[in-house]
């Protein structure tokens, strides 16, 4: 019992410390890190012992596991990535493609906007248009391509997710895995 106290105590000073989101990746970290799946992160308002809302119910929007009135917020890209841990370079386009529409809120984004942001990241997209095939190919598709400018093969396209693209990242994000 007296080294949960001096844990808690030293957690509590550690904590103090940091901004409200960097107290959130903290602890999601250590959950992650220490719980053996004994203790679920919820939704805000939700208690650490019961995971807070079910990630399984379906919410007014039709998206499941994810409150839209207090979404997840993300400072910078690297932030998103570190939360959603994706296993493949199609998941980091799918992820880059989530930082543009729902994050940054815009109304599209190119694959060259996309793939610009994973390269800072150090996981440019070799082929950001075969990427891009893939996610729209699924069934259902993830994401649309809504836009071209030129007539090469090169041109500038744009894209949007699909509610299934925005589903499967905010699962991702939730911790579960995608097959």
């Amino acid at each position: 019992m007296g080294n949960e106290i001096e844990a808690m105590g030293a957690l509590d000073q550690a904590l103090s410390a940091l901004e409200p989101d960097e107290r959130g990746r903290v602890l999601t970290w250590a959950v992650s890190k220490f719980s053996d799946g004994q203790v679920k992160l919820g939704a805000p308002g939700g208690s650490l012992r019961d995971g807070g809302a079910n990630p399984d119910e379906e919410n007014g929007d039709g998206a499941q596991g994810i409150n839209r009135d207090q979404p997840q917020t993300f400072d910078r890209i690297s932030d998103l990535m570190d939360a959603a841990n994706p296993a493949s370079g199609v998941d980091y386009v799918l992820l880059g493609s989530y930082w543009f529409q729902v994050v940054q809120e815009a109304e599209s984004f190119t694959g060259h906007q996309v793939n610009s942001a994973l390269k800072d990241l150090g996981h440019g997209s070799s082929n950001i248009t075969t990427a891009y095939n893939n996610l729209k190919s699924r069934k259902p598709p993830l994401a649309r391509q809504i836009q071209k400018s030129g007539t090469s093969k090169q041109a500038r396209k744009q894209y949007r997710l699909t509610a299934e693209g925005i589903k499967v990242v905010d699962r991702m994000l939730a911790g579960k895995v995608e097959e």
